[in-house]
């Protein structure tokens, strides 16, 4: 690449150096034909023409080394392109197939990035390097519906996938549906690392609720996340702990998936959830539809412990930058989730009881030692008033009893109105004569006349 570069940049200064020495022969020309008498106007003249053409000469060999680091460049890029298509061969049995990159024409003008890429006029970022984790900015959404153990579910989805540097991506869906009678929300969030020829390592986390007439069940969800890229094998999962209506235990979820061709995948794997042991097929199909857009149908199925069984059948549609076949998106785009399986696990929470056959009874036990005799409880509250009763027939007159002591004697009242003043009466009868009183002793001398 070096040797290129010398040898296009030795030919620019060369042609530069043959015109400077044209120029100088010419000039030398016409300074011996004309001899002395040359006037400084002439000359003027002639100083002129040769800086012009020094100047176009410079114009032309800035063209010149453009254009040589342009043929560098594109050399570069086609050397990182066949790196890149050696990385992603896909395995598929005697003979491989490679994961299509689209590269630049060699009209294209192409220039080196600081972030270590070549960008391409009309064509996608080649990488000169590993895969980036998330090729773009990428979006999808998808809906379904299904039942478990005959209990009906529905819902809708959306999910963005975006870039954090070259290596690291995040993950976030958000999840809407019903499971029974249930309303359920739920989201989740994967932040990952990611080689798309290797593999992927990430943390996961996940929440769903689910309500219904004033009752809530729930579940969280917490724990790594990994991703092994196997030619056209994939073993994925996630594993950690979970708490399902405040009853903590371990759980995983893991997946072998299969591409036996690029825009098709099914996968089995196994679900240990709920303290329930569970079998787990899924299939997805890419559709020829569209071409920036990546639809597909998916359908999953799990059968397990309890005597549980499930299935879920929906649509997903992929947003990108490009097009793209299926085992692409999944391996540079958007990571598996698992949101509808904590649908499916809210939904049993509704499913009828599977009741078994009666058991012979068992022998009655001894009779336990009779326990503590418990404190006395609190009075309770006064109930209230009853209403009265029929008026009974009137008893028998009791004895008289004994006279009470006579009390004190009460305080003298006011004075009354003296009262009208009544007719005279009658005269009475004379009364008798009554005895002859005492002489009465003789009284003073009266003073003497005159």
């Amino acid at each position: 690449m070096s040797h290129l570069r010398k040898v296009l940049l030795n030919s620019a200064s060369a042609l530069a150096l043959a015109g400077a020495g044209v120029i100088g022969g010419s000039v030398s020309a016409n300074a011996q034909t004309t001899g002395d008498t040359v006037d400084n106007v002439q000359l003027l003249k002639m100083l002129r023409q040769l800086q012009s053409t020094v100047e176009r000469l410079k114009k032309e060999n800035a063209q010149t080394r453009r254009e040589a680091d342009q043929a560098i460049a594109r050399a570069a890029a086609a050397e990182r392109r066949l790196q890149a298509l050696e990385r992603t061969r896909v395995q598929t049995g005697p003979a491989t197939t490679a994961v299509p990159v689209m590269a630049p024409s060699p009209q294209e003008v192409v220039s080196a990035s600081p972030a270590g890429q070549v960008q391409s006029k009309g064509a996608v970022t080649v990488p000169l390097g590993p895969l980036p984790a998330v090729s773009a900015p990428n979006f999808s959404f998808d809906g379904g519906a299904g039942s478990w153990n005959g209990v009906g579910t529905t819902f809708l989805q959306g999910g963005v996938t975006v870039p954090v540097g070259h290596d690291f991506g995040i993950q976030a869906d958000a999840l809407a549906g019903l499971a029974g009678q249930q309303s359920v929300l739920g989201g989740d969030i994967d932040a990952f690392w990611r080689d798309p020829s290797r593999g992927a390592l990430g943390v996961y986390g996940s929440y769903v609720r689910g309500a219904e007439a004033g009752l809530t069940n729930w579940v969280a969800r917490a724990g790594p996340s990994g991703e092994a890229y196997l030619g056209r094998f994939t073993i994925g999962g996630v594993a950690g702990w979970e708490d399902f209506d405040s009853r903590s235990r371990p759980f995983d979820m893991v997946d072998l998936s299969f591409y036996p061709t690029d825009d098709l995948r099914v996968s089995i794997g196994h679900r240990y959830i709920d303290g329930v042991n569970l079998g787990d097929a899924q299939a997805e199909y890419q559709l020829p539809l569209f071409s920036s857009v990546g639809t597909s149908i998916f359908a999953e199925g799990m059968t397990g412990e309890r005597d549980f069984h499930a299935v879920l059948v929906g649509i997903k549609f992929r947003f990108g930058p490009e097009d793209k076949s299926l085992i692409r998106r999944d391996r540079e785009d958007d990571p598996t989730g698992y949101l509808s399986d904590d649908l499916l696990l809210l939904t049993s929470r509704h499913a009828p009881p599977i009741v078994g056959a009666t058991g012979a009874t068992g022998a009655t036990g001894t009779t336990g030692a009779t326990g503590a005799k418990g404190s006395t409880g609190a009075t309770g509250a006064m109930g209230t008033t009853g209403a009265t009763g029929v008026k009974g027939s009137t008893g028998a007159t009791g004895a008289m009893g004994t006279t009470g002591a006579t009390g004190a004697k009460g305080s003298t009242g006011a004075t009354g109105a003296m009262g009208t003043t009544g007719a005279t009466g009658a005269n009475g009868a004379t009364g008798a004569t009554g005895a002859n009183g005492a002489t009465g002793p003789t009284g003073a001398t009266g003073a003497t006349g005159a």
